[in-house]
């Protein structure tokens, strides 16, 4: 980040994509509820990008939705470093 008297500029180098907070603390209390459900929970939970389907299973079709806008899974995955299995892979 530069700065220019002890501020911030407005060209900051730090670009995480258009995306809202709100957006982004819907998406964690989103991971963070399908993580604490795992039965039998987890030694090493892995923090991962949910798909399409598990978004869509729980009923979070608005979230799924933002996923989308603010530019698909892979995108999100990469800007909030959260571990992406897609179909293929599993």
């Amino acid at each position: 980040m530069k700065l220019h008297n002890n501020e911030p500029s407005r060209d900051s180098d730090l670009n995480f994509g258009p995306f809202t907070l709100d957006f982004a603390i819907q998406l964690f209390h989103f991971i963070r509820s399908e993580v604490m459900n795992m039965s039998p929970p987890l030694a090493y939970p892995m923090i991962r990008m949910p798909l399409e389907r598990d978004l869509l299973r729980c009923g979070q079709n608005n979230l799924a939705t933002l996923v989308v806008k603010y530019g698909g899974y892979e995108s999100i995955a990469r800007v909030h470093d959260l571990l992406l299995i897609n179909d293929s892979m599993t």
